[in-house]
C-alpha cells in the first residue's frame, strides 16, 4: 500500500466510438465512470477500476467520456434496478459535457440522473445525503454558468442544510454564495463553518480572490489566527511534527497577508492595510527568529522577505493614489520590476486613472486572467462536488466497533432510533496521538474510495473522543487528506493502481467550557447530527 497525496494518473488505454464495441465490459464501465461492470448487486456500482488502464477519462478528451458513457448506459450489464450505477453513469456524462461547456446537455444528464436513482432511493437517508446532494450542487454550479443565479443560490443553500458538516458541499456553497455577493445570515453561517472544517478555508479564500482581483470581498475578510511559532528549532532537525507545521502554516500565510493589505489598500482602508501589513511583517521577524539554520534563513525565508518587500512598495504607492500623490506613487514603481498578478495589474490601472491615461490593454488582459481563474475555480467546484453515493457498505467502518462514550450524554442522545452497546472500544481504522503541545492528531484509514464519509467519520471521532476527555468543544488547527491506493508492478514498472481507500488527519485541540473560540466545533451537535448515520446494529 502507499499513500498518494491527490491521485494522478497515467494515459495506457482509450476506448473512442471506435474500438469501444470490441472492448471488455470492464473496458466500457471503467472508461465512462471509473467503476468496473456493474455485476449483479442491486446498487450496481461495482469496485473503482485500475487506474493505469482508465486514467485517460480523467483527465483526457471529453467526447471519449461521452462515447464510452453512451455505450455504458446501453449495455446489457446495466440492469433495470441499478438506478444509483445509471446515475452515477449520467453523471459522469454530464461532467464530461461541463468540461466542453455543454451546459444544457449536462444539466439535462443531471436530471436524468436524478430520475434514475430517485425513484427507488426516494427515501434513503444516505442517498439523499450523498448522491441527491451532489446533484443538486452540480445543478447550481451549472445554473450559475448560465446565469440563473436564484435557482444556484436555492440549490446551494438546500444543500448545505442537508449535509452542514460536509467540506465538500461547505466548499461549493461558500463559492456559490461568495461570488454571487450573498451577505446573509446563511452565506455567513456557511463561510464560517467551511473555515471551522478547514484551517486553510480563509488563505483559499483569500489566495482565489487575489488571483481574480477581487479585492472588494477580499477587503471584506480578516486574516487567519496566527499559529503559535516555537523559539529556535531548525526546520531540518527539528523532530516536533506539530511545530514544524505550525511554522509551514505561518510561512504560507505571509502572501496572502500581504495581498490582504493591498486590498484594503486599494478600497481606500488605509489604516487597515498598514494594521495588515505591521502584523505580517511581525510574523515574519518571529518565524525568523524561530529560525536557527544559516541555510534555512536564506533558502526558506528569503522569498517571503522578497514578498513583504514587493507589496509593501505596491501598497504605499496604492496609499498615494488613495491619497491623491500620484508624482510620489510613480516615483515608488519606476524602474522597479514588478510581478504581473492582479495587485500590480490594479495598481497600473489606479496609476493610469490618475494620469488620465487608457488602460485598454491592461483591462483586457485583467479580464483574460479572471476568465481563466473563474474557469480554474469552476473545474475545482465541479471536482468537490462529486461527492460519491453512501451505501450501507461505504458507512460500515462503526458497523465493526461502536463508541461508548456516548454514555456521557444524556436525553437527545438517546433519540436517534438506535441502541448503544455498552463497553466496546471504537478503535477499527481510527488512532488518537496525543501531541507535545496538548493537541490531539486523529485520524482514520478508512476502507472506502468515499472521501466525504472518511472525513466526516473523522469528524465524529474527533467529536467522541473531545467527549470522552470531558470537553464539550474543539477547534481543528490543521488537517490532511489522503488517497490510498494499492499498487503492482513488474519489472519497476507500475502495471495496476487501484484506489483502495481514504486517509484523513485532524489535528485538533480541545475546549473547556468556558474557552470562547469563533472556531470551535459542538462535540454533541456533530454526534446527534451524524451518529444516525455511522453508528449501526451489526
Amino acid at each position: 500500500m502507499k499513500w498518494l497525496m491527490g491521485g494522478s494518473a497515467t494515459l495506457l488505454l482509450a476506448i473512442t466510438c471506435g474500438t469501444a464495441a470490441h472492448a471488455s465490459d470492464t473496458d466500457i464501465f471503467a472508461g465512462c465512470d471509473g467503476y468496473g461492470k456493474p455485476g449483479k448487486s442491486a446498487d450496481g456500482l461495482g469496485s473503482p477500476a485500475n487506474t493505469i488502464r482508465y486514467g485517460f477519462y480523467a483527465s483526457g478528451s471529453a467526447q471519449s467520456t461521452i462515447a464510452a458513457c453512451d455505450a455504458a448506459l446501453s449495455h446489457r450489464k446495466l440492469l433495470p434496478k441499478q438506478g444509483l450505477r445509471r446515475a452515477h453513469l449520467l453523471r459522469a456524462r454530464a461532467i464530461a459535457h461541463l468540461k466542453s461547456n455543454e451546459l444544457s446537455k449536462a444539466l439535462v444528464d443531471i436530471d436524468l440522473a436524478g430520475e434514475a436513482a430517485g425513484g427507488s432511493n426516494k427515501d434513503d437517508a444516505l442517498y439523499l445525503r450523498s448522491m441527491a446532494v451532489s446533484l443538486d450542487l452540480l445543478r447550481a454550479l451549472t445554473y450559475a454558468q448560465m446565469g440563473n443565479s436564484d435557482e444556484a443560490l436555492r440549490l446551494a443553500r438546500q444543500s448545505v442544510a442537508a449535509r452542514p458538516y460536509s467540506l465538500e458541499v461547505q466548499r461549493v456553497t461558500a463559492h456559490l454564495l461568495l461570488t454571487h455577493g450573498e451577505h446573509d445570515s446563511i452565506a455567513k453561517a456557511s463561510m464560517q463553518m467551511a473555515s471551522k472544517l478547514d484551517p486553510d478555508f480563509a488563505d483559499y479564500l483569500l489566495t482565489i480572490l487575489g488571483f481574480t482581483g477581487n479585492f472588494k470581498a477580499m477587503a471584506e475578510l480578516s486574516l487567519p489566527p496566527a499559529p503559535e511559532i516555537p523559539e529556535h528549532t531548525d526546520d531540518a532537525q527539528s523532530s516536533n511534527l506539530a511545530a514544524l507545521n505550525r511554522k509551514l502554516s505561518a510561512r504560507s500565510q505571509i502572501p496572502n497577508g500581504m495581498m490582504l493589505a493591498y486590498a484594503r489598500a486599494a478600497t481606500g482602508d488605509v489604516a487597515g492595510a498598514r494594521r495588515d501589513m505591521e502584523e505580517v511583517k511581525a510574523r515574519f521577524a518571529k518565524l525568523s527568529a524561530s529560525t536557527a539554520d544559516p541555510d534555512a534563513q536564506t533558502g526558506q525565508l528569503k522569498p517571503f522577505a522578497d514578498i513583504i518587500s514587493s507589496y509593501e512598495m505596491r501598497i504605499e504607492a496604492r496609499i498615494d493614489l488613495q491619497e491623491g500623490r500620484t508624482a510620489e506613487a510613480l516615483k515608488r514603481i519606476t524602474d522597479v520590476k514588478m510581478p504581473l498578478d492582479a495587485a500590480s495589474i490594479d495598481l497600473l490601472q489606479a496609476l493610469h486613472a490618475a494620469q488620465g491615461k487608457s488602460d485598454s490593454s491592461l483591462s483586457h488582459y485583467r479580464a483574460e486572467r479572471q476568465t481563466a481563474a473563474r474557469k480554474k475555480l469552476f473545474n475545482e467546484m465541479v471536482e468537490l462536488a462529486m461527492i460519491e453515493p453512501e451505501t450501507e457498505s461505504t458507512n460500515s467502518v462503526y458497523k465493526r466497533s461502536r463508541p461508548n462514550v456516548l454514555g456521557a450524554l444524556v436525553g437527545a442522545a438517546f433519540t436517534m432510533g438506535f441502541s448503544l452497546l455498552e463497553g466496546v472500544k471504537n478503535t477499527d481504522g481510527f488512532s488518537a496521538t496525543p501531541n507535545e503541545d496538548g493537541t490531539v492528531l486523529i485520524s482514520l484509514t478508512g476502507a472506502t474510495t468515499a472521501p466525504a464519509v472518511v472525513r466526516e467519520m473523522t469528524l465524529l471521532r474527533a467529536a467522541e473522543t473531545a467527549i470522552q476527555a470531558g470537553k464539550p468543544a474543539f477547534v481543528i488547527s490543521s488537517r490532511h487528506d489522503y488517497s490510498r491506493t494499492l499498487r503492482s508492478t513488474q519489472y519497476g514498472t507500475t502495471v495496476s493502481s487501484i484506489p483502495t481507500g481514504y486517509k484523513t488527519e485532524m489535528t485538533v485541540r480541545f475546549l473547556t467550557p468556558d474557552e470562547d473560540d469563533p472556531r470551535s466545533l459542538d462535540a454533541k451537535a456533530i454526534i446527534e447530527r451524524l451518529g444516525p448515520f455511522y453508528y449501526k446494529e451489526s
